[in-house]
């Protein structure tokens, strides 16, 4: 016959005093038995402290108070006499009899397995129980709609279903497990709140394992909040918690109860994750709400019935930019009201896209009930647990943007008129006017000849000046990322500096028309060179903002600083004022606003700041 497994011995305590020993020795002897002595004399509770699976009593006297100890622990109580005790000699609550004869321990052996495996059958019928029960209140457990609601009836059903003894939940917050549930019986000093690195609970969320704590006295990182707790069970709630129940008994909790108690967090915990993940989409949905109610931009928030986009809300700028109350077009086909007929295929072809999850993002015309006007469209889609597609579309009012398109295109063909003129009309007298000087000076050199020539040569720097303010004033090419030192280093090495010097103080990444920003740097890096002399140092940088340029020149008179960008405005009798009025078209073409000051590094000097100030609407590039 094969040894008995450990889930076949019997572990026996007789409570006997040290004279029994005989009898504990022959007990042991039997296989499958575990016998041990626990004195009487030593007091019960340190015989319930005593691992058991039954007691025997050789004393009537001690058969009561066995029986109210082993009940306490689901542990049978067997009377070993030398006669059979007779109804009310105190030998109420034991769970057998055996006659203490010569061969009374072999009935004695008999007689104890008999009551554990009846006492195991009673035990796995009451576990049965408990599970079905279980499974009924992990249903009210689901129904939780919130965290301080589920840890309530978390405990309530530990309570009631598992019939635990006070239990609690504490949930981490930070480094601290603060309590949120307790059994309306504890006491006021029942928890308190502690650190994640202390005590079992702090140990069972740092392991993320379950703790079966059968006697405090025995578990060094017990820390119970009062002295009357002698055993308890840990378990965690993922990283979030820690669910616990404790005893005033020693080995009040057993395996099983630790099994039912992590299936009843296991429950608990999945209902926690759907409350927080519930929490997090509202408060989403709170902060899409509020936004999609007071961003400036119109904007509409729809779904897809078959092929047909239906509006289910606007915002209020939405009502204001297209004329419509909420009620006349919620619940109505948005191409149908906003979308011009000659654009009704270009809307369809937009829908199809958003239908298949693609974002949509162009220019568009639409009808609003003023007229029509430019939007910049942007629709974001989005699809729901049912599959409808959804989405939100967003209308960017363009009109400020269009208007000063067409203005800058009015205004270049003016300037192209304009420099038309200047290039035919003017350059073509003063050619001949030179030629004809210059014959005269064949002829002799007569000092009013010498200040013409210098004329002419003045007159023609200005035609110069002139043409390039008008072509270099006109709207920018398209802008992309640029660095700004890489493009300063070029326009540096194209400009006649003499012994000036170009220090790079900082790199600075912008969105600009690299050419037309390159003939801005060469007209400050020029002027630089001309009012500070040919060794003059210039730095540029960047800055929250914007971008610098300055020099360790003379600098700019403050009270002149606002003149210096008129055009012909110069302190120099060779200058054409043509050079910094360059620079502010370019600047304000991009978007940026530029201001004089006084250097920052450098005694005197000056300094250019731009700073970005796009236009509302235009989509001009920041620096």
């Amino acid at each position: 016959m094969p040894p008995p497994t450990a889930v076949d011995r019997i572990r026996v305590r007789v409570v006997a005093p040290e004279s029994e020993a005989d009898l504990v020795r022959r007990l042991a002897a039997v296989e499958g038995v575990d016998a041990r002595s626990a004195d009487p004399a030593d007091g019960l509770e340190s015989i319930a402290a005593e691992p058991a699976d039954c007691f025997v009593v050789l004393d009537v006297e001690h058969a009561a108070a066995a029986a109210a100890t082993a009940r306490d622990r689901g542990v049978p109580v067997i009377v070993y006499a030398d006669a059979p005790a007779s109804a009310g000699e105190g030998t109420d609550g034991a769970d057998g009899h055996v006659r203490r004869t010569a061969d009374g321990v072999d009935r004695l052996v008999e007689e104890l397995r008999r009551a554990v495996d009846e006492r195991k059958r009673a035990q796995l019928r009451e576990d049965r129980r408990r599970v079905a029960r279980l499974h009924d209140g992990t249903a009210r457990l689901a129904a939780a709609r919130s965290v301080e609601g589920l840890c309530a009836r978390t405990v309530d059903v530990a309570e009631r279903i598992l019939e635990f003894d006070l239990c609690y939940v504490g949930l981490v917050e930070g480094d601290e497990i603060v309590p949120r549930a307790v059994s309306e019986t504890a006491p006021s000093d029942a928890v308190r709140t502690m650190r994640v690195s202390e005590g079992i609970a702090g140990k069972t969320i740092r392991t993320g394992e379950s703790q079966l704590v059968e006697t405090v006295e025995e578990t060094p990182e017990a820390s119970p909040t009062r002295s009357d707790y002698r055993s308890g069970i840990s378990v965690p709630i993922g990283d979030r918690g820690v669910f616990q129940a404790v005893s005033t008994r020693p080995r009040g909790y057993d395996e099983t109860d630790l099994e039912l108690a992590e299936l009843l967090v296991a429950h608990a915990r999945e209902t926690l994750k759907r409350i927080e993940a519930e929490a997090e989409l509202r408060e989403e949905r709170d902060r899409l709400g509020a936004l999609f109610e007071n961003v400036p931009d119109a904007a509409a928030a729809y779904e897809f019935d078959g092929e047909t986009a239906i509006v289910r809300r606007v915002n209020p700028a939405f009502e204001r930019v297209f004329g419509y109350a909420a009620e006349e077009i919620v619940g109505e086909d948005m191409d149908e009201n906003i979308v011009p007929p000659e654009h009704a295929s270009e809307a369809r072809t937009f829908s199809e896209r958003l239908r298949a999850g693609e974002p949509v993002r162009a220019e568009v015309e639409r009808l609003t009930k003023r007229g029509r006007q430019d939007f910049l469209l942007h629709v974001v889609p989005a699809r729901r647990q049912d599959g409808c597609a959804i989405g939100y579309a967003i209308y960017t009012d363009l009109s400020e943007q269009k208007e000063r398109e067409r203005e800058l295109r009015r205004q270049n063909e003016r300037l192209d008129e304009f420099a038309s003129i200047v290039s035919h009309d003017l350059r073509n007298p003063l050619t001949v006017a030179d030629g004809y000087l210059a014959l005269a000076r064949e002829e002799r050199d007569d000092p009013a000849l010498r200040r013409a020539a210098d004329a002419l040569d003045r007159m023609g720097d200005l035609i110069e000046g002139l043409l390039t303010l008008a072509r270099k004033g006109q709207i920018v090419g398209e802008r992309e990322p640029v660095d700004l030192g890489t493009v300063a280093r070029r326009a540096w090495a194209n400009t006649a500096t003499a012994d000036a010097t170009l220090s790079v103080e900082s790199e600075c990444a912008l969105e600009a028309d690299a050419e037309r920003l390159a003939e801005l740097l060469t007209n400050l890096f020029r002027n630089a060179v001309e009012h500070g002399g040919p060794d003059v140092r210039v730095r540029l940088g960047g800055f929250d903002g914007g971008f610098y340029v300055e020099d360790d020149g003379p600098g700019i008179d403050p009270d002149e600083r606002d003149r210096a960008f008129e055009t012909g405005y110069t302190t120099r009798a060779a200058g054409n004022g043509f050079g910094l009025a360059i620079v502010r078209r370019i600047a304000e073409a991009h978007g940026w606003r530029v201001r004089a000051t006084d250097a920052a590094e450098a005694e005197g000097g000056a300094r250019f700041e731009f700073l970005a100030e796009p236009a509302k609407g235009s989509g001009a590039s920041r620096a």
